[in-house]
């Protein structure tokens, strides 16, 4: 069995630089606690460490000297409680016995193993669960930055941009028709077509999913009534050409908002936060390159915490899933696999 100071220093016991337990005098332990050396249990209180006792086929029998582990008859009284001994205690004080009871003031503090060892898994833990993460966003990125893409923003603003200034449900039946031919496979059929209303970021307005995926979509939005409030902070680049209406723009960091007409695209750059404002009767085509999944979380919000929408918050759920599933069987059927 290891010393009672290899025991000890085990469980990180800090003490002055100028004593140690192999040259024990009569001190106190600077703090209550528990500390339990093999079988035995040591109750440390502020001026004293006393034994509480040795486990014994079930048996607790109290006497259990300190420093050496060996039996004396003392006074002390041991009770157990579950599995923690706690003292009660009429103690004989061992005069000149080289025992725990003779030391001086020099513990600082004593820390016990499992709590160290509790940490320091925690921390393993943290330190493991940081590294996956760690990893799995450079896979992402190395991903999005090699895959081909269905679509892009130029392409999608040069359409757009033939229909800015006329009503918007005629312009929005013409892109979407445009988009078929060109992009055949990769927009949802006009039965899975249904305008659901969005409520992100203090705004509120309407889409319109054309095409989804994990990496891109496109989808029709705009609003009936004057809004605005925060743009949300995404891992996508997203870009919104109007047809009808006017987009204010407040970005972070400037003290001038800039106003956007029908023609115009505004890009909302990765990491980029900022304040919106549409006003009524503003509709546009907007399209998402990046980790769509990501953006989600600020979609739904509103819906979830505020509104509490739930039915809305299906429908927006329900043509997601349509979009991906569309997507999937398109690939499958590239890949000659159906």
């Amino acid at each position: 069995m290891k010393s009672l100071e290899e025991q000890l220093s085990d469980r990180t016991c800090l003490f002055f630089p100028s004593k140690s337990l192999a040259n024990p005098t009569e001190s106190s332990c600077a703090s209550n606690l528990d500390l339990d050396l093999g079988s035995s249990k040591f109750y440390i209180n502020a001026s004293k460490v006393f034994t509480m006792g040795v486990r014994r086929e079930g048996n607790i029998r109290p006497g259990v000297e300190a420093h050496d582990l060996t039996k004396h008859d003392t006074e002390n009284r041991g009770e157990i409680r579950g599995s923690s001994a706690q003292f009660r205690s009429r103690e004989k004080v061992l005069g000149s016995s080289p025992s725990l009871s003779a030391w001086r003031s020099n513990v600082l503090f004593v820390h016990l193993s499992r709590y160290s060892s509790f940490r320091s898994r925690i921390f393993s833990k943290l330190l493991v669960f940081c590294a996956v993460i760690v990893v799995v966003v450079l896979l992402l990125r190395y991903w999005m930055a090699s895959k081909k893409y269905v679509f892009s923003n130029e392409e999608v603003a040069m359409l757009v941009k033939q229909y800015a200034g006329q009503d918007h449900e005629q312009a929005f039946s013409k892109v979407v028709v445009e988009l078929r031919k060109r992009y055949p496979g990769h927009i949802l059929p006009d039965e899975d077509l249904q305008w659901v209303f969005v409520n992100a970021g203090g705004w509120m307005g309407s889409m319109c999913l054309l095409h989804a995926s994990f990496t891109e979509y496109l989808l029709l939005f705009g609003t009936a009534v004057d809004t605005g409030g925060h743009s949300g902070r995404y891992w996508a680049e997203i870009s919104d050409t109007i047809i009808s209406g006017t987009f204010r723009q407040w970005k972070e960091g400037t003290t001038k908002s800039e106003v956007y007409y029908p023609g115009e695209t505004i890009v909302h750059e990765v990491g980029e936060a900022t304040s919106v404002q549409w006003s009524a009767g503003t509709w546009m085509v907007e399209y998402g390159r990046g980790f769509i999944p990501s953006t989600l979380g600020f979609a739904l919000a509103d819906t979830l915490f505020s509104t509490q929408d739930f039915v809305t918050m299906y429908y927006t759920v329900r043509v997601y899933l349509k979009a991906l599933m569309l997507e999937a069987g398109t690939l499958l059927t590239q890949a000659a696999i159906f």
